[in-house]
């Protein structure tokens, strides 16, 4: 999946999460989705993953040129979808990512994105 598509699903992700929390009366914002990407050929010493929320709509084409900047300069892949969503009640948030790579590199990857996605409460443009 190229990282242009990613962030279509992304948001088709965004949309249905928030349905979500809506119907349960609960706060639209304590969901986030973000689009995760990381080179090709990964290594945590030395490579960056790139974990992207996704934004609302009006901040889209900001983060279409984002990801075209990045792709100019470095080949990327989309390592997968990452989702944040706070449990008020709990007092805690919880962050996951839904892979679409698999291997060593990618699972270290992975593990790098998922400590970005939960420090920064759903993910930020920035590296890992």
């Amino acid at each position: 999946m190229t990282p242009r598509v990613a962030i279509h699903e992304g948001c088709i992700l965004m949309e249905k999460l928030r349905d979500v929390l809506h119907e349960a009366e609960l706060p639209e914002e304590d969901v986030r989705a973000a689009v995760v990407l990381m080179v090709p050929h990964y290594v945590p010493s030395r490579d960056a993953v790139h974990v992207l929320r996704i934004p609302g709509p009006e901040e889209l084409p900001a983060l279409f040129r984002f990801v075209s900047n990045i792709e100019d300069s470095e080949r990327v892949l989309t390592l997968g979808l990452g989702i944040w969503l706070r449990d008020r009640e709990a007092g805690s948030a919880v962050g996951w990512i839904q892979p679409f790579l698999t291997g060593h590199r990618a699972e270290n990857a992975l593990a790098k994105a998922r400590t970005v996605l939960e420090e920064s409460e759903g993910g930020e443009t920035r590296l890992g």
